[in-house]
C-alpha cells in the first residue's frame, strides 16, 4: 500500500519534472474541469428530459404497427422511461461525487482505493446492465463479456492515446522554449 501511495503521490511532481521546460502561468484547471463537467452533465440532462415525453407514448407510431407489436413496444416505453430517470439521478448523485472529489483534493488521496470501493458499492454501469436491463428483459451480456469489453476498450484507449501523448510530448520538447500552449 505504501508503494502505490508514493507512486500516485510522486507522480504528479515527476510529470511537472519532466515538463519544467515549459513555463507558463498557472491555469485555473478546478475550475475548467468543473465547469466543463457540469456544463456536460446539464446538457446531456436536457437532452434526456426533451427524451422523456417520447416515453408517455402508448402506441407505435402507424408505420410500425404491424412490425413492431403494442405489448413489446410499452415495455420498451417502459424500460426507456426507467432508463431516463436512473440516468438523471445517479448522473446528478456521480456529479455532486465528481464536484466534491476535485475541490476537496481527495482524488489523490483515494486514487489508490476507488476501484476496490467502486466494485464492491456496484458501479452505475453494473446496475444498469446487469438489472436495469435485465428486469425489462433486454440484457444479453454476461459478466465476462462485460469485463472482457471493459479490457478491450481499455487497451484500445492505451493503444491509440499513447502514441499520441507520446507525440504531443515529443513535440513540445522539440519546441522547447518557444512553444506556446
Amino acid at each position: 500500500m505504501d508503494v502505490v501511495l508514493k507512486v500516485v503521490y510522486g507522480l504528479p511532481s515527476y510529470i511537472q519534472d519532466r515538463l519544467a521546460f515549459i513555463s507558463t502561468d498557472p491555469l485555473p484547471w478546478k475550475e475548467s474541469v468543473l465547469g466543463f463537467s457540469w456544463f456536460v452533465y446539464l446538457f446531456e440532462s436536457y437532452l434526456t428530459f426533451r427524451q422523456y415525453s417520447n416515453y408517455k407514448i402508448a402506441a407505435p407510431p402507424p408505420e410500425l404497427v404491424e412490425h413492431f407489436p403494442e405489448d413489446k413496444f410499452l415495455k420498451g416505453q417502459k424500460y426507456g422511461a426507467a432508463k431516463a430517470k436512473f440516468s438523471v439521478i445517479s448522473g446528478f448523485v456521480n456529479q455532486i461525487i465528481e464536484t466534491a472529489f476535485i475541490y476537496y483534493d481527495i482524488y489523490p488521496m483515494t486514487w489508490a482505493l476507488a476501484g476496490g470501493v467502486l466494485s464492491r458499492l456496484g458501479y452505475h454501469g453494473n446496475y444498469e446492465t446487469f438489472v436495469l436491463e435485465e428486469e425489462y428483459g433486454f440484457n444479453k451480456t454476461t459478466r465476462g463479456l462485460f469485463f472482457a469489453d471493459l479490457l478491450k476498450g481499455w487497451g484500445l484507449g492505451a493503444a491509440f492515446g499513447l502514441p499520441f501523448l507520446a507525440a504531443f510530448l515529443w513535440i513540445i520538447k522539440r519546441a522547447g522554449a518557444s512553444f506556446i500552449p
